[in-house]
């Protein structure tokens, strides 16, 4: 990537000095953010034996955190349509968060540096060229960005960014393509850009394996298209070499009758073993499949109804028996339709039942209020093939509760959003993993219920 990166800006250099690359430089325009956070976790239990607590602990309680931070960015002016960004970040702790307070952490952790629970860090997390004629866009390095399978996914500090080649067109009337190849990838609480085969969502045994191995890159193509009023159609297929095949479509359709909007979506994914079993082995390590496979498939629906300042949400995902939808770069499959905060439900033999409500205050310009209850009905016979990012903990059946207070200003405040999020957990216990390798043991059988308070000053400029 440095050599392409390299070969990128020689290309480009030419053109930019044949005109006034300095004009460029002077016209930059510049945007960032201003953080603060913090995020409380209640376990019910925290003891060694039944609880959460890790049995090395001398002692346990609930985890918080506490954490100010941001970043500043720069974007040349294009020049024959042609532009670089910068993006650099920083976090800091001010002392408030002790490493005691993260023993017991989940999404907490993701307020700090990785492995160093409490400390700050800072990182340059955007790097890139870009060439973009409005019709046509190329971008090369390190950048912010979110197709179906990956996500930057920043709704914490430090958003996770990707390398690679990203390119789209719109040449054909009504239709969007896509390609998008990744080569690394930083997660959102590192500092380093990192193998793909080294996520927290990566299959254990995958990121075992490749720890000792050249790792393969991964591409995505895409189509998307609106043929009618109200119909957006999506087409998606990915190849991750010697690992996996996916594929992802989804229809949605809106359209309104007197003053109710009506929105119905469907999404579907197929996927083919490409190398991925044979590392995972999930018959033979008593992962809960029928077979050393990864084929899978996955689908979700859901219907939207707006009325005025009112808004209700149904939604219903399934996922195969065969075997787990691998998502390792913060693509959720069900995003959108049943996904919950800290939720993971595309494991195998899950199904997933969602119900939201939202209300725009209408005496309080910008504020929002949203109820949801989500049940996971899971499959506990299987074990999932990663830890699940610490969100599963290897329980069956999951009843969640959320709440959120998002307040959005206008004029002299806009960009500033001020944020309350509650959610209540209800997991239920499961054996499965215990004849599982020892990598999965962490928390089964535990007693992982919990009720989570997240409180968020973000600030856009």
């Amino acid at each position: 990537m440095r050599k392409l990166l390299l070969l990128s800006a020689v290309l480009v250099t030419p053109a930019l000095a044949a005109d006034d690359i300095f004009s460029a430089i002077k016209e930059s325009k510049f945007s960032g953010s201003i953080r603060a956070k913090y995020f409380l976790t209640d376990w019910e239990d925290e003891s060694k034996t039944t609880g959460v607590c890790p049995a090395t602990a001398s002692e346990c309680k609930d985890a918080k955190g506490f954490s100010f931070g941001g970043g500043l960015s720069m974007k040349t002016a294009p020049l024959y349509n042609v532009s670089a960004k910068v993006s650099f970040w920083t976090v800091t702790g001010f002392g408030f968060t002790k490493k005691s307070d993260g023993i017991t952490a989940t999404t907490s952790l993701d307020l700090f540096k990785n492995g160093a629970y409490g400390q700050g860090y800072s990182v340059l997390a955007e790097s890139y060229l870009e060439y973009n004629d409005k019709k046509n866009m190329v971008r090369i390095g390190r950048t912010e960005y979110k197709n179906p399978f990956f996500d930057s996914n920043d709704t914490k500090m430090i958003p996770a960014t990707f390398e690679g080649l990203f390119i789209t067109t719109n040449i054909i009337p009504k239709v969007k393509l896509e390609f998008d190849y990744l080569t690394k990838m930083k997660q959102r609480r590192n500092t380093e850009f990192g193998k793909l085969t080294d996520t927290i969502d990566t299959p254990i045994a995958i990121k075992n394996y490749y720890a000792n191995h050249n790792e393969p890159k991964f591409m995505a193509l895409g189509l998307t298209t609106k043929p009618i009023e109200g119909l957006e159609l999506e087409l998606w297929g990915a190849h991750w070499w010697n690992i996996v095949n996916q594929v992802r479509g989804e229809a949605v359709y809106t359209f309104k009758t007197g003053d109710f909007k009506h929105t119905f979506g469907g999404r579907f994914y197929l996927q083919y073993d490409d190398g991925a079993g044979k590392i995972i082995k999930p018959k033979t390590n008593k992962l809960g499949d029928t077979d050393d496979k990864v084929d899978s498939w996955l689908y979700a629906l859901k219907y939207k109804l707006d009325y005025k300042e009112f808004g209700l949400l149904l939604a219903y995902s399934q996922t195969s028996k065969d075997g787990d939808i691998l998502a390792p770069f913060r693509g959720f499959p069900t995003d959108g339709y049943t996904r919950s905060m800290t939720q993971t439900d595309w494991n195998a033999g899950t199904k997933a039942y969602k119900i939201g409500l939202d209300y725009k205050v209408p005496q309080i310009k910008g504020l929002l209020l949203q109820l949801s209850y989500s049940y996971y009905n899971r499959d506990e016979s299987k074990v999932p093939y990663q830890n699940m990012t610490n969100r599963g903990f290897n329980n069956g059946d999951t009843k969640q509760w959320n709440l959120d207070i998002t307040q959005k200003f206008e004029g002299k405040l806009k960009g500033l959003m001020l944020r309350a999020r509650f959610m209540t957990q209800d997991n239920d216990k499961t054996t499965a993993c215990l004849n599982a390798p020892q990598d999965y043991q962490t928390r089964c059988n535990k007693n992982t219920n919990n009720k989570e308070m997240r409180l968020e000053m973000v600030y856009n400029f």
